[in-house]
Formats: C-alpha cells, structure tokens, sequence
C-alpha cells in the first residue's frame, strides 16, 4: 500500500475549499427557503430639502423646515421586554412665503419633537415596522397638523430613521 504525504499546504488548501463550499451551500439554501430577503429593512431615501424647494406642488412652492435636528425616541417594551432606540431626522414642507406659519414652527420646535417622541413611545418595534413608514409619517403630520394654528405643513420627511436595539 502506498502512503500518502500531504503536505500542509495541500491540508489547508482542501480545508479552505470545504469552508468556502459550506458558504456557499447554505447561502443556496437560505435564499431557496425564502427566509432570506433581499435588502428587506432598506427604506426608500426621502427627497432632500433642496430638491423638495426646487419642485412645486399644484403651482405652489414648497419650502423645507429642517430645524427639528436628530430626534431620539425609545419605543415601548416589546414581547421580550426590551425597548429599541430610534434616531430620525425629520424635516417639513411647507407653503414658500408663509412667514407667519415659520414663525409658529419655530414656536412650536419642541412641542414637534415631543409629539414625535411620543407617537414611537407608545408603539413596540414590532409594531412600528409593521405599519410602515409611510403610515408613520402621515400619522406625525396629522398630529402635527393638529396643532398648528397658522397654517398646515404639507409633508414630513425623515433624512435619517434608524433603529438601534
């Protein structure tokens, strides 16, 4: 019988190709199961300030209030008792010329960023993913919309919204 030298180049060489056909077979299989999802907690990018400025809506120019800064909210406890952290940065649209509803958006910053903080504390994660972004953001303009008294915003946009566990 023949003995066999390997040497230890051709032992790691045949140990890497076993690794790498491991990966490469459960990546097949998790993505043939459907429990891989493609890019599936990517969001959509809002439009930023300027490009919202530079577009009109129904012949009416928009205007961008950005002066909120980074809001940070912690959401309510989930199943397994533990909060998330969420970081956004939202900002508003708003009718162009409206000094008079600038003028109350500045009044109100911190009565915005407490609604904000308020709406994510009363819902879990879960929750929160669940009903979507856009929900989220028609939920806040409405709240927001609420209370002002001097004219309405026209839409909300986040440039950030991370959750943080």
């Amino acid at each position: 019988m023949k003995h066999f030298k390997l040497s230890l180049e051709k032992i790691l060489i045949i140990i890497l190709i076993g690794i790498a056909a491991g990966i490469l077979l459960t990546t097949v299989l998790a993505f043939a199961s459907d429990k891989a999802q493609i890019a599936k907690d990517l969001r959509k990018e809002d439009p930023s300030p300027q490009k919202i400025i530079n577009q009109s809506q129904n012949n009416t120019k928009l205007n961008a209030f950005t002066e909120l800064g980074q809001v940070r909210a912690v959401t309510k406890k989930d199943e397994d008792q533990s909060y998330s952290i969420v970081v956004i940065k939202p900002w508003f649209s708003y009718p162009a010329g409206d000094s008079v509803l600038l003028e109350e958006l500045y009044r109100k910053e911190k009565q915005f960023v407490s609604i904000i903080q308020e709406y994510y504390a009363s819902r879990t994660k879960n929750q929160l993913r669940s009903i979507g972004e856009e929900k989220i953001k028609s939920d806040l303009k409405k709240s927001i919309n609420e209370n002002l008294v001097l004219g309405k915003i026209n839409d909300i946009y986040f440039d950030e919204y991370l959750f943080f566990e």
